[in-house]
């Protein structure tokens, strides 16, 4: 069985290797790209934070496809190993086709919830919406390697959209949970996720972590990868807080709950989920608007709209164009097709990403 990096689309490699400067102060996870420690000790960190997950992909043929699956079905699972979520171990999960996975036994949920639900048993949701898998769709699992891998590899909607999504989740044999993003948008609607419930519950009302809760949430990008684990009891850098305390980078010494959280430099430095507070006001556009960055004769972040395609973050909130959730749901942006047919992400001009983000950075 082989493993291999995730291939990116041109907007995605860029997203990963510039997460630094693509922070957004819109959301807790889109800002840091870190979350937690929720009540049981899990945290949460992407391939977009530094020093984040590597993409990783295992090709479904590798696995074992399970071709009888129906609409809203699921299906109990022996683990070769057990694995163990939120201090229990376990040797079996029910996969289910909605894209998701349950420890223990439940009914088929297509319709998903803002965590935490009202289900007893612990789950995992990489991808939790209404899923169809009937005909040439193949769910399938298995090991790579030392890990245990699920994956929905071709699926569309429910009713019969013409978009085919694939995503896999990753049982790793160091206690942590891989959710892994190859196919997210397609020529149906919603795409990018936009209705999708993503995190990681202990079940019966406990500790969860939500990453994506619906449509206020930014897109999924082809290649993210998610890591959900038990946060380290360490301090690492030195500051006096351990990531269990709340330290969302650290490897950071400057980066902790309560550090000055100096605006524009797209760090966030206090955890707090978003990159600063300008507060200053500039007598050229008359504007002391959260966020704005005040160049001269431009609205700020409160009257301001994404525009797509022209290489630059309008309304602030560290985004550009296709990689903006903005953009994407009101200007109605849709990804490109290789060659082969297959969805992935439009490659943003060069130009425009360079002026973007010149813009971004400059000096003030």
């Amino acid at each position: 069985m082989s493993t291999r990096p995730l291939s990116l689309p041109a907007a995605a490699t860029l997203a990963i290797a510039g997460a630094g400067l693509l922070a957004s102060g819109a959301d807790a996870r889109a800002a840091s790209h870190f979350g937690g420690p929720d009540g049981g000790g899990y945290v949460f960190r992407d391939s977009l934070e530094i020093g984040g997950p590597a993409a990783l992909w295992v090709d479904s043929t590798s696995l074992v496809p399970q071709a009888t699956f129906g609409d809203d079905s699921h299906v109990a699972v022996t683990l070769p190993a057990p694995f163990t979520f939120y201090g229990v171990s376990y040797d079996s999960i029910e996969v289910d086709s909605n894209g998701y996975v349950v420890f223990g036994s439940t009914t088929s949920r297509p319709t998903p919830e803002t965590l935490p639900t009202s289900v007893q048993a612990p789950a995992l949701y990489p991808w939790w919406q209404d899923w169809d898998p009937t005909g040439s769709a193949a769910i399938a699992w298995g090991q790579s390697g030392s890990d245990f891998v699920v994956s929905w590899d071709g699926v569309p909607y429910s009713g019969g959209g013409s978009g085919l999504y694939q995503f896999q989740l990753w049982l790793r044999s160091n206690g942590s949970v891989l959710f892994v993003y190859k196919t997210v948008a397609a020529s149906d609607t919603p795409d990018n996720g936009a209705l999708a419930t993503i995190g990681i519950e202990k079940g019966g009302g406990g500790p969860f972590l939500q990453y994506h809760g619906g449509t206020a949430d930014p897109p999924l990008l082809a290649g993210l990868v998610i890591e959900f684990r038990p946060c380290v009891d360490a301090d690492a850098d030195g500051d006096g807080v351990t990531e269990c305390g709340g330290d969302c980078q650290d490897a950071r010494a400057d980066v902790a709950p309560g550090a000055e959280d100096a605006f524009g430099d797209d760090v966030d430095q206090n955890c707090d989920g978003a990159d600063g507070v300008n507060t200053e006001p500039d007598p050229s556009d008359d504007d002391t608007a959260p966020g704005d960055d005040d160049t001269a004769g431009e609205p700020g972040c409160e009257e301001a709209e994404s525009v797509c395609d022209d290489g630059v973050d309008n309304d602030c909130d560290g985004r550009i164009d296709a990689l903006d959730g903005q953009c994407v749901q009101a200007c109605g942006w849709k990804p490109a097709e290789d060659a082969g047919g297959e969805a992935q992400a439009a490659a943003l001009p060069v130009a425009a990403l360079a002026f973007g983000l010149f813009r971004r950075l400059r000096p003030r």
